[in-house]
């Protein structure tokens, strides 16, 4: 509560609410969460390509995620293994994708790769997975969204 003090009025106690602390704290948290939320993303940010998908998913803990970048780096479980383009480490890569697969035993692979990859990068990376024994593996891609 406040008091006027001297003008006009008789100085008695008025029930005006401060709003200014309240806005303040209103203002702090917006700028908390506008912070905050570009961080909440899951794994490494590629612009995946737009396709139709099936509803049929497996469990989230049998996946085991590959992503190939636009630099053609490649990561497992946000840790960079290698690049694709660097010949020279080829079997380098090979072997630490297949070191992956074997230190985290999954039945399904996902390769996410950015959607400005070539069809032969992504095949490539792809022939890598086979060649550790790991069979089933996915592509991930944006869902479409149905014209209604």
């Amino acid at each position: 509560m406040s008091m006027k003090v001297g003008g006009e009025g008789s100085g008695g106690v008025s029930a005006d609410i401060n709003v200014t602390p309240l806005v303040d704290v209103c203002l702090v948290l917006l700028i908390i969460f506008m912070v905050v939320t570009p961080m909440l993303q899951n794994g490494i940010a590629v612009d995946l390509p737009i396709a139709k998908t099936l509803d049929d998913k497996p469990d989230d803990e049998n996946i085991l995620q590959i992503v190939l970048d636009r630099n053609l780096n490649v990561y497992a479980r946000e840790n960079k293994i290698g690049n694709l383009l660097a010949k020279s480490t080829e079997d380098d890569l090979r072997r630490r994708i297949g070191k992956f697969f074997k230190d985290n035993p999954g039945e399904y692979v996902q390769i996410k790769a950015d959607k400005n990859q070539r069809y032969g990068h992504v095949k490539q990376l792809m022939r890598y997975i086979q060649d550790t024994g790991m069979k089933e593996t996915t592509l991930v891609a944006d869902e479409v969204e149905e014209p209604k």
